[in-house]
């Protein structure tokens, strides 16, 4: 190897450099290559579960209307509408798990409000004012992580969205 690297050093014609560099932009460019790889993977998982909180809260206020009351019951409902979208449009099972193992453990929906005309206007507890009868959700995913599992196996995503069908739309 010593006696490569004299003679490659020696070569007037400069190939060893243009070796060299191209070796060296080569061990630069793939870390990054594969840091955005990573990231645009992550990025456009969390758009799919975002779209999916937002048509699965579109699907369970279809019925509201800006003077829609909702009672315990109506919540409920709603709240049981929502969870069924919602394991529908990410592939969930029962159990909230991703039937394509994407997902490390279940989906969890760490905060659900519904609010109707007789509660606003409101503010939900992430400081968003609504104004219309509107379903309030924050949901956190463990994503699996495709190449940099050496110090974290999954990344952390949390999603808050605030979702009615008439200002907004949820986004």
């Amino acid at each position: 190897m010593k006696a490569f690297l004299r003679k490659a050093i020696a070569n007037e014609k400069g190939e060893p450099v243009v070796v060299f560099v191209v070796i060296l932009l080569l061990f630069m460019f793939l870390p990054v290559a594969m840091f955005f790889s990573e990231y645009s993977y992550e990025m456009a998982v969390k758009q799919k579960v975002e779209s999916a909180i937002v048509v699965s809260g579109f699907s369970a206020l279809y019925r509201a209307t800006p003077a829609t009351k909702f009672s315990e019951v109506d919540k409920e409902v709603i709240h049981d509408l929502f969870i069924e979208y919602l394991k529908r449009n990410l592939k969930l099972n029962d159990d909230m798990t991703s039937k394509s193992g994407i997902f490390e453990g279940p989906v969890q929906i760490n905060e659900f409000a519904v609010y109707g005309a007789d509660e606003l206007p409101a503010v939900c507890p992430h400081n968003n004012e609504i104004q219309v009868p509107a379903i309030h959700v924050v949901i956190s995913v463990k994503l699996k992580r495709v190449i940099f599992t050496k110090y974290n196996k999954y990344t952390n995503i949390v999603i808050h969205k605030d979702i009615d069908v008439f200002e907004k739309g949820g986004y």
